[in-house]
């Protein structure tokens, strides 16, 4: 019982809400906002950019290039530019202006997959500080599918010219991901064929980015539709502000969101003034509040298992859980948990590089106030230092 949103709007909405949490984390609004393949809410997203913050936008049709800048002249932003290019041409261009820029937000939603070759997403992912946001183009999948019964060199001009763009789009020249794609199609298996090649563009990405971490969000939408998103960045802390967004647009149903979750519904009963309307009598309908709560103890369980006898960074931490539906604040409050138990010892949970210790064997707790000694750390063999 979802109500009707298309995928372009949907990925729109996400990507409004995740721009705010986005430039919220940062600890100036000093920073630069990328977005190849402007649509009908780039104009939104950047008159919402903080004061400080820089634009480009990158569009290679002159008339739509035309409309941008006379437009983005009534929005009164001097630091708003529109380059003509495609993102081949532009990505030089744009590494070398985000290479002395601190923080730089790259949102990329490819109409179709032949316009963001991998290697243009490669030069991207080396910027210093950068987050990557992709929306993976599988529509052209759909399109692909009437010929499944085709071999490549039986296709027409248009359907070849999908082949070919997904395979540049996955770097994949010799179009090993066709014969898969085929394979399980002929098969009756179109969910499973769209599933591989989502896969296979994450494992590309995987290895283009350095040390960082990549989440991929799968939504369903109204009547069957979906919608793939990458989040790509080098701080894990802010791969779980997606997860707030997310979490916000599945209660308000406008999406489906199949995540692993440590969350849980609760159906709250509305307030007493709603339950009864003492002027006129009537009893309204019974109306409901759907919440989501956390599984603190699970969720605690599960990290205190999982890295039992080590000492790591908060951040790998947040990497372990970066698939689950889980925010930066849920962590935080595992991980006091198994402090009050002796579970977990640390001095601060600010950033991603805060040391936590979990001992072999609990430690006597002193009380939910209990303060980590300086050398406290040191006195744990069993937990070596990450390296």
């Amino acid at each position: 019982n979802m109500p009707s949103i298309s995928p372009t709007h949907a990925a729109q909405e996400i990507a409004a809400r995740y721009l705010r949490a986005w430039t919220d984390s940062l600890p100036d609004t000093r920073c630069l906002y990328i977005e190849g393949f402007p649509d009908d809410g780039t104009l939104a997203r950047v008159a919402a950019l903080p004061p400080g913050a820089a634009a480009i936008l990158v569009e290679e049709d002159p008339a739509r290039v035309a409309r941008l800048r006379e437009s983005l002249g009534h929005l009164d932003r001097a630091n708003v530019m529109v380059l003509e290019s495609d993102m081949a041409g532009a990505a030089p261009a744009l590494a070398e202006r985000a290479s002395g820029v601190e923080h730089t937000l790259v949102h990329l939603h490819p109409p179709t997959p032949g316009t963001l070759p991998l290697d243009v997403v490669r030069v991207l992912a080396a910027l210093p500080g950068v987050d990557l946001w992709i929306r993976f183009p599988h529509e052209e999948l759909h399109k692909l599918a009437r010929f499944r019964g085709s071999t490549l060199a039986d296709l027409p001009p248009y359907a070849r010219r999908i082949v070919d763009g997904y395979s540049r789009l996955l770097d994949d020249l010799r179009q090993g991901w066709a014969a898969e794609w085929r394979r399980l199609a002929m098969a009756a298996l179109p969910a499973a064929a769209e599933q591989m090649v989502v896969e296979r563009y994450r494992d590309k990405l995987l290895g283009v980015g350095s040390g960082q971490v990549l989440k991929l969000a799968v939504l369903g939408l109204d009547e069957g539709a979906s919608l793939y998103l990458f989040c790509m960045t080098g701080d894990p802390l802010r791969a779980l502000a997606l997860n707030e967004v997310l979490e916000e647009l599945a209660l308000d149903e406008q999406v489906h969101w199949p995540a692993e979750r440590f969350r849980h519904t609760r159906v709250a009963a509305p307030p007493v003034a709603e339950t009864l309307d003492f002027f006129s009598g009537v009893r309204p309908p019974a109306s409901t509040i759907p919440q989501r709560e956390l599984d603190e103890n699970a969720l605690a369980d599960a990290l205190g298992s999982r890295f039992v006898g080590r000492t790591v960074p908060l951040g790998d931490v947040v990497r372990e859980l970066v698939s689950t539906d889980v925010f930066a604040d849920d962590i935080r409050r595992a991980l006091r948990l198994l402090r009050r138990d002796g579970r977990a010892l640390y001095r601060s949970l600010k950033t991603a590089d805060a040391v936590i210790a979990f001992p072999a064997l609990p430690l006597a707790p002193r009380g939910p106030t209990r303060r980590v000694a300086p050398d406290t750390l040191e006195l744990l063999p069993q937990c070596p230092r990450p390296e």
